[in-house]
């Protein structure tokens, strides 16, 4: 088979996938609106006892029932970091960035030692993005519920420790982001 006709066919698949996530995993989840600080909105409820909350690239916000027993700060707070990836377009960027990702390693499928210096590189690369999108999120939600409700949230339960491989910074990381920004 021709590899422009597998790259394509592989990246089609994986846009697929990726686009159609949103509705697989929440088309049953109970709808519901939140009062936050910057009016009501509208999110999924998923029945789980922690505390988290995330967004699609389609504006859907979920959040866990765990979410459900917090302040009223901390909940707007987090919806507002999730809105902010929505609004930055965070979603799009890392599904353009992963099909930047494919065709780079399809291009050198042929050649181990090459593909797995690459692989590396590009695993480093995603992760420094998703660090670096979190703490846009974050700057995005301190402008809608203030710097202070955003730094007490990250206190909370934001990650202690994080490393290279990490997906988030550090709870100290993002917090110094902020009260510089």
């Amino acid at each position: 088979m021709n590899t422009f006709i597998l790259l394509s066919l592989v990246l089609i698949a994986v846009d697929v996938i990726y686009l159609a996530i949103p509705f697989i995993l929440t088309r049953k989840l109970k709808v519901i609106e939140i009062p936050t600080n910057f009016g009501n909105v509208k999110v999924k409820v998923m029945e789980r006892n922690e505390v988290n909350a995330f967004s699609f690239y389609n504006g859907e916000l979920i959040i866990t029932s765990g979410m459900l027993n917090l302040p009223l700060e901390d909940i707007s707070a987090a919806i507002a970091h999730e809105i902010g990836h929505i609004k930055l377009l965070h979603h799009l960027k890392t599904l353009l960035f992963i099909n930047i990702m494919l065709a780079i390693s399809l291009y050198f499928f042929g050649t181990p030692y090459i593909l797995i210096i690459v692989s590396i590189i590009m695993i480093l690369l995603q992760r420094f993005l998703s660090r670096l999108f979190e703490i846009q999120a974050d700057s995005f939600a301190g402008s809608l519920v203030g710097k202070e409700n955003v730094i007490d949230l990250i206190m909370k339960f934001g990650e202690r420790k994080a490393g290279l491989l990490s997906t988030h910074p550090s709870a100290l990381v993002r917090v110094n982001y902020l009260r510089r920004g």
